[in-house]
């Protein structure tokens, strides 16, 4: 009886465990208008001088990172996250 309990015990476990995976990957389309909005706030370069601000190229490089970072994060978290073996049936992550 004690161990059907504790295995019990463990899959509660896991599965909180994958909830906490999964809602830590439903806030990447916040996080990623944040960051896709952090080049408005950077200082422009001048037409003469370019060491004052941020030229558009820097800024169009950074975005591009942002953009491809979006995509490779949830594979990341899953990843990372192989050790949660709910039943092997149980998928809670968006790219499943």
């Amino acid at each position: 009886m004690i161990g059907k309990s504790d295995q019990t015990l463990k899959r509660v476990a896991n599965a909180a465990r994958g909830q906490r995976v999964t809602d830590s990957v439903l806030i990447l389309p916040f996080v990623g208008t944040i960051l896709f909005l952090l080049p408005i706030m950077w200082p422009r370069a001048s037409e003469g001088v370019a060491a004052e601000g941020t030229a558009t190229s820097t800024a169009l490089i950074y975005l591009f990172v942002v953009w491809a970072g979006l995509i490779v994060a949830p594979w990341v978290w899953r990843l990372l996250s192989n050790d949660l073996a709910w039943d092997g049936a149980e998928c809670c992550l968006l790219i499943c």
